[in-house]
């Protein structure tokens, strides 16, 4: 039993210890003289070997971890989701940053542009939505670092 953290951390180093593998194991070879064959075939079994047990480490790791996240709820802002969903809305915020570049580019053109018989059209309120979103955008990002944290440091899982 480990928390979550850690299998993290080691899902990071048994990563690594693959891709060494895939980039410098042993597997085939021509035939030499001075190549002992016999040690050459054990090699490259044990690489084999090695490389399928780290994969399967890794993926039973992964696995305890989605699981656990799909199971761990807690609160972001006044919301309620498990650690799944909020490892979503962390990928999706980029859209909301987006959005927010959008608005404020639009905003920003439209006010250079500004003429004396010019009337703006602005039915959504930009401004109060740039600040919403900003708001947003920056609370969010500051939680889900702690909230996430707090979870994979307190939550432990069984590989």
């Amino acid at each position: 039993m480990t928390n979550v953290s850690c299998a993290l951390n080691e899902i990071k180093r048994i990563s690594n210890r693959i891709q060494k593998i895939v980039d410098y194991g042993s597997f085939i070879d021509i035939s030499r003289k001075n190549v002992n064959r016999e040690l050459f075939s054990e090699t490259c079994k044990s690489d084999w070997q090695s490389l399928k047990d780290l994969i399967h480490l890794r993926n039973s790791l992964r696995r305890a971890i989605i699981k656990s996240d799909s199971t761990t709820i807690v609160k972001i802002g006044n919301e309620t989701m498990c650690i799944t969903e909020v490892l979503e809305r962390k990928k999706s915020i980029v859209t909301h940053i987006r959005l927010l570049e959008n608005l404020k580019s639009k905003r920003d053109s439209i006010l250079k542009s500004i003429d004396v018989d010019i009337d703006i059209l602005d039915p959504i309120n930009i401004d109060n939505r740039i600040d919403n979103l900003e708001l947003y955008i920056n609370n969010f990002i500051q939680e889900i670092k702690i909230v996430l944290s707090e979870s994979n440091t307190s939550t432990m899982i069984t590989i």
